[in-house]
């Protein structure tokens, strides 16, 4: 964080939390420690550790900074893990929590896959609307049998 950030993190600390005193030599101190970590970090901290508050001290925001970075490489950790996962198609809304690049373990048939309904909607949709073998009967299948009936009889 530069000079101006540093700054203007003071002067956000001031304006939540005006009781809190800054003479000389603790706006110095403040702004050691302030420069140390990145502006919208310095400023959710301060923003956290002021929340109904009319005085701060330092190791209040230091904790809340510490809380912060650790939610950040939390956050950063559960993406990667996901990552891998991803079905690489453009605009999907699937989080991938459940599924494997479009694909989730079936829940009726043990050691089966099925497709993902948010990932592979179109296949989802055909193959939950496909009857049952045994059930099927001539049902959708009609053009084909006809046709092959049709080639025997010339």
């Amino acid at each position: 964080m530069n000079a101006t950030e540093v700054q203007e993190c003071l002067i956000y600390l001031m304006d939540r939390a005006p009781q809190t005193k800054l003479e000389d030599g603790t706006a110095k101190a403040w702004g050691e420690d302030f420069a140390r970590w990145d502006y919208d970090t310095a400023r959710e901290a301060i923003r956290r550790a002021t929340a109904n508050k009319p005085f701060v001290g330092i190791a209040e925001i230091t904790l809340q900074v510490r809380q912060v970075v650790q939610e950040r490489v939390n956050a950063h950790r559960v993406a990667e893990q996901y990552s891998d996962a991803h079905c690489r198609r453009m605009g999907c809304g699937c989080d991938h929590s459940g599924c494997y690049r479009g694909w989730k373990d079936s829940t009726t048939h043990p050691g089966a896959v099925t497709p993902c309904p948010a990932c592979r909607a179109d296949l989802h949709h055909v193959l939950r609307n496909m009857p049952d073998l045994g059930d099927r009967g001539q049902g959708g299948y009609a053009p084909i049998t006809d046709r092959n009936k049709t080639k025997e009889k010339a």
